[in-house]
C-alpha cells in the first residue's frame, strides 16, 4: 500500500523539476539579454535566481544524482539540457 507521504513526494518531484527548469530558463534568458549595463535590479534578479536554483537543486532526490551534480557545480546549461532531455551543448563545458 502506498503511503500518503510517498505519494506526495512523487508529486513534488515533477513540480520541483518544473520550477527548476523555469528558473534555469529565466537565468539563461537574463544572461542572453545582457546589454553590458548591470543595474542593481538585474544583479538582484540574477542573485535571486542563483539562490532559487541552488535551493531547488538541493531538494532533488538522491536518484537525480547527475542533475544534482550539475546544479552543485553551477553547470546550469548542462542542467537545463538534462531537464529538457537534450545532449549537452558544445559550449556547456566538460563537467
Amino acid at each position: 500500500m502506498t503511503t500518503v507521504s510517498s505519494s506526495l513526494e512523487a508529486c513534488e518531484i515533477p513540480n520541483t523539476e518544473a520550477e527548476l527548469r523555469k528558473s534555469l530558463r529565466d537565468l539563461v534568458d537574463l544572461i542572453e539579454s545582457s546589454d553590458g549595463a548591470e543595474s542593481e535590479a538585474r544583479k538582484a534578479r540574477f542573485g535571486g535566481l542563483i539562490d532559487r536554483i541552488d535551493e531547488l537543486g538541493s531538494s532533488l532526490p538522491a536518484e537525480a544524482h547527475e542533475l544534482r551534480h550539475f546544479i552543485k557545480r553551477h553547470s546550469f546549461a548542462k542542467a537545463l539540457d538534462h531537464l529538457e532531455q537534450r545532449p549537452p551543448s558544445a559550449d556547456s563545458g566538460s563537467e
